[in-house]
């Protein structure tokens, strides 16, 4: 047997919805007294809200900090590539590649 573990951004929609969802169940519940269900409406309501946006804020922050690592990747990236397409380049057609590309050529990403 398997044990699966469920996802943040999931169990945090699960809550968001538990909650949203027991919000009005408590209002339309008549056996309760009227400021218990208010008081219980309310706490429901605001959790869920509250859950909802600190699970957004989290998810948020979390793609602004890996933005910039992204960046940095992919200018490396295209600096080792195109350093290995210029060798490469140089075996296939020597008379169209120089043997040292210019700087202009090389920072060109």
């Amino acid at each position: 047997m398997e044990l699966k573990i469920m996802s943040s951004e999931k169990f945090f929609m699960c809550l968001t919805a538990i909650f949203l969802v027991l919000a009005p169940v408590f209002w339309l519940y008549t056996n309760l007294e009227y400021n218990l269900r208010v008081n219980l409406f309310t706490g429901f309501l605001f959790m869920g809200l509250t859950v909802f946006s600190l699970s957004w804020l989290a998810e948020k922050r979390e793609k602004r900090e890996w933005k910039n690592v992204e960046k940095w990747v992919m200018c490396r990236l295209g600096r080792e590539l195109y350093k290995l397409f210029n060798i490469l380049g140089r075996f296939i057609y020597p008379k169209v590649f120089r043997s040292i590309p210019s700087e202009g050529e090389f920072w060109k990403f």
